[in-house]
């Protein structure tokens, strides 16, 4: 990482880069604008966000696999909230907003979809991954999740 000089706090770029290896990936990134930062650069905030978004559609898509429901798109739209007037300013909560939409018809191997909105599969999956503890350890904020499941039409 780099994009540091003395100084005071107003005279330093925010500007950066961040990588995890053995991942190639480079990522340009800054501060929020609110702490003076590039809005054009993600920010740590959004990476945190979309690391747990991440985490959550990974494990879902895996249970919806095993359980052979046919998921045909999954889109979230996460978000975060830091309250500036709790102190230390931090994360507090991320909310998700998955919309999940299912194949119209039985699933490929003929079976009967279960993974109808407000079916048992569907409930099971979005429990499960709920509460996958693999991905649940990975942070400790307070994590809600809206789902809006919804089936293609033929």
């Amino acid at each position: 990482m780099g994009g540091f000089h003395g100084g005071r706090v107003r005279g330093f770029t925010r500007a950066h880069f961040g990588s995890a290896p053995p991942a190639q990936s480079v990522l340009n990134l800054s501060s929020d604008p609110a702490f003076r930062g590039d809005p054009a650069k993600l920010n740590p905030e959004q990476l945190l966000v979309l690391a747990a978004s991440s985490c959550q559609m990974l494990s879902f898509l895996a249970l919806a696999a095993r359980a052979r429901i046919d998921v045909r798109r999954y889109h979230d739209r996460g978000e975060a909230e830091m309250p500036e007037g709790e102190l230390p300013v931090r994360i507090a909560r991320i909310t998700l907003r998955p919309r999940i939409v299912l194949a119209a018809g039985p699933s490929e191997d003929s079976r009967p979809a279960s993974g109808r909105p407000g079916s048992p599969g569907m409930f099971h999956c979005e429990q499960s991954a709920n509460g996958d503890p693999t991905r649940a350890n990975n942070h400790r904020r307070r994590l809600l999740k809206r789902t809006r499941g919804v089936r293609e039409s033929r």
